[in-house]
């Protein structure tokens, strides 16, 4: 494992995917979301590691898991694609949503904490994340947020991750889930809560207490022929 004296900054993208990375920390940013398959944490969901609380029986009660506000939605179908047991482009299961401008201290409009409390050897989870659902038909810069809090109640990273809302025809379902993106973190440190926000509709919070898997080989080759491509093209220019 390559010590934290001598990693470096790692900033890069992977088919449209933002990672960046410093020592024991990594964010996932926006990534498109369908379903867990599509989760940085796939592979420890799969070996049972990690939760996923998707709300499909109305309530937010995974193991170790509070929510500061909301409530299940179910009426108008607005969930990720996965959950109604078809992947179809349409969230037609049920969803965490905050109806009203809610606050929690830290956070923007419409947001809500996710708190995971320690397990049994006093660990707090070491990677978290969630997906922020929806999309906006006008182009006016909404934003939506992310923002995980270690032990102590440290901000980490110290501002929120932010991206702009997708921007759909309006002429789009209620209920379509291409505007849904998963927003996330790891850190070795653990995690006691994440803060997610400026949107109405949450779905798929993630918890897990112990190392997630490395990235794969193949996807480590693609980083590296990507890179060495913007090497030569510089080289060339």
């Amino acid at each position: 494992m390559t010590s934290a004296k001598s990693l470096p900054l790692l900033l890069f993208t992977i088919l449209g995917t933002s990672v960046s990375a410093f020592a024991a920390t990594v964010t996932y940013t926006s990534l498109p979301y369908r379903s867990r398959a599509d989760s940085p944490f796939y592979q420890s969901i799969q070996n049972g590691t990690t939760y996923v609380e998707d709300f499909e029986d109305r309530f937010a009660n995974t193991p170790g898991l509070s929510t500061s506000t909301g409530k299940t939605f179910d009426s108008l179908g607005q969930s990720v694609d996965e959950d109604e047991g078809l992947l179809n482009n349409l969230g037609l299961g049920r969803a965490w949503v905050v109806p009203n401008a809610s606050l929690v201290p830290e956070g923007p409009p419409f947001s809500v904490r996710a708190s995971f409390r320690p397990d049994s050897s006093g660990n707090y989870p070491t990677h978290a994340g969630a997906v922020i659902l929806g999309y906006t038909s006008l182009n006016v810069g909404l934003l939506r947020y992310f923002q995980a809090f270690d032990a102590n109640g440290t901000a980490i990273p110290n501002s929120f991750l932010s991206e702009l809302i997708p921007v759909l025809p309006n002429t789009t379902s209620q209920a379509s889930t291409l505007g849904d993106r998963f927003f996330g973190l790891s850190y070795d440190g653990g995690i006691s809560s994440i803060v997610l926000g400026s949107s109405l509709y949450f779905d798929h919070i993630q918890y897990g207490y112990g190392a997630i898997p490395e990235p794969s080989t193949g996807m480590l080759a693609v980083g590296g022929v990507l890179a060495l491509a913007l090497r030569r093209k510089r080289i060339a220019s």
